[in-house]
């Protein structure tokens, strides 16, 4: 994060770098550091945003409850065998329509 993009446009660093280190480190190892846990879910709420989405990722926000994930409520239908079954025939459809 501190370390300038050579190729893109210069950018600014996050503007809470103490908070941004203690929500990748819950995120990357929830067991080992669970007392960072209201921090990460502070930080994430109020920062996340395009640039620092690149260092979060999606299932993982899900997976662990935090902000930025998908809803709990919703969390089932990635592995609902029916809305997987759904998907493969969207994309098999999409498919043949592209070829």
């Amino acid at each position: 994060a501190l370390v300038p993009d050579l190729d893109g446009p210069p950018q600014d660093p996050p503007a809470d770098l103490p908070g941004l280190v203690a929500a990748v480190g819950f995120t990357m190892q929830p067991r080992i550091l669970p007392d960072r846990r209201a921090a990460a879910e502070a930080y994430l709420a109020r920062y996340l945003d395009p640039y620092t989405r690149r260092y979060f990722g999606r299932r993982r926000l899900t997976a662990l409850g935090l902000p930025g994930g998908i809803p709990r409520r919703l969390a089932f239908l990635p592995r609902h065998r029916a809305v997987r079954r759904a998907a493969h025939r969207l994309r098999r459809r999409l498919g043949r329509l592209g070829a």
